[in-house]
């Protein structure tokens, strides 16, 4: 799971610079660009006819992480918590939650071989 969490982090680094190559807003602005994209498409989650989930993107801006702090599993519930490291002005680094997933397990391993298609790649 350690090297699911790697691969997931390394992808989200990936998606990072490509969000920040295509940014139309000011390149001093602090704040995330905000994009209009309500309904960005559709995806298939089963076989039947009923297994097609319309896709919504409200625009949320991508979250940094950079490690996790929490990787637990009951009752086939994987918990997984993310948190940004900071440093304050007299040099004490702290570690904010930015995320915190619960999903079930089976997902869980189906984002693992999700990730181990992209490095191999």
């Amino acid at each position: 799971m350690i090297a699911f969490v790697r691969a997931l982090a390394r992808r989200q680094a990936r998606i990072d610079i490509e969000l920040e190559a295509q940014r139309h807003s000011d390149p001093d602005s602090l704040q995330p660009e905000a994009r209009d994209m309500p309904n960005v498409g559709k995806i298939r989650i089963g076989d039947g006819p009923d297994d097609v989930v319309v896709l919504f993107d409200p625009g949320a801006p991508p979250l940094h992480v950079d490690i996790f702090t929490e990787l637990d599993e009951e009752d086939g519930i994987v918990q997984i918590s993310f948190a940004a490291i900071t440093q304050d002005g007299d040099g004490t680094k702290k570690a904010d939650i930015v995320a915190r997933l619960r999903m079930k397990k089976e997902l869980g391993w189906a984002l693992c071989r999700a990730l181990n298609k992209l490095d191999a790649r």
